[in-house]
């Protein structure tokens, strides 16, 4: 008995060949599907060309490129502007300004844990500045971050108390923004080169 010499595939090796390219075929739509998502939501995040221009600035003073450019768009997105912009379709920067103001203390609190000998007396030091308004809004007005926030014609016009609360409130919405965008590291790198300088100088000028 002779031999079938077989050329190209079988039947089972074809319909394994079809599902094979079947299932990459549904895989790559899925991914051209998912890139053309994530483009169009990123022009839609980035918002106006003056918020982009905005954005953009502000990267360049705070030293960090962010991955998704909507989330700092969001940390300096005050709810009285937006309420004024109807046309806006994203948050304000509230529950960033609450997260913010936790992984800043976190922050902190690791760093003096493991680099304070006075651990309790530089830990209140700390807590106090942390719980002054004016202390943050210093820092804020330091790094430049005023001219970039997108508030009221009001607002603008605000000293004092009023300042204050809206610089500190800011900078801790953008903390938080570094820390969703950046991580944990990135966030202690930004408060150590950015901020303990301040700080220490605050505390120096309180002696």
């Amino acid at each position: 008995m002779g031999y079938v010499h077989r050329v190209g595939p079988g039947v089972s090796d074809v319909r394994s060949i079809d599902v094979g390219y079947q299932q990459e075929y549904a895989a790559r739509a899925r991914l051209n599907l998912l890139i053309l998502y994530v483009h169009k939501r990123n022009k839609l995040d980035m918002g106006t060309p003056y918020e982009r221009k905005n954005v953009k600035e502000l990267q360049k003073k705070l030293g960090i490129d962010f991955r998704v450019g909507y989330t700092l768009l969001k940390a300096i997105t005050r709810r009285s502007y937006k309420n004024e912009h109807k046309e806006i379709d994203r948050d304000d920067n509230e529950r960033l300004e609450f997260l913010g103001d936790g992984v800043l203390k976190l922050v902190l609190c690791d760093h003096l844990y493991q680099n304070s000998d006075d651990l309790e007396g530089q830990m209140t030091k700390m807590r106090i500045a942390l719980e002054n308004n004016a202390t943050l809004a210093s820092i804020a007005k330091k790094m430049g971050i005023k001219e970039h926030i997108l508030m009221t014609e009001s607002e603008k016009k605000l000293t004092g108390e009023g300042e204050n609360k809206i610089l500190a409130d800011t900078l801790e919405a953008i903390i938080g923004a570094i820390y969703l965008d950046q991580g944990l590291e990135e966030t202690k790198k930004f408060v150590r080169e950015k901020m303990f300088w301040n700080l220490l100088q605050i505390f120096m000028a309180e002696k």
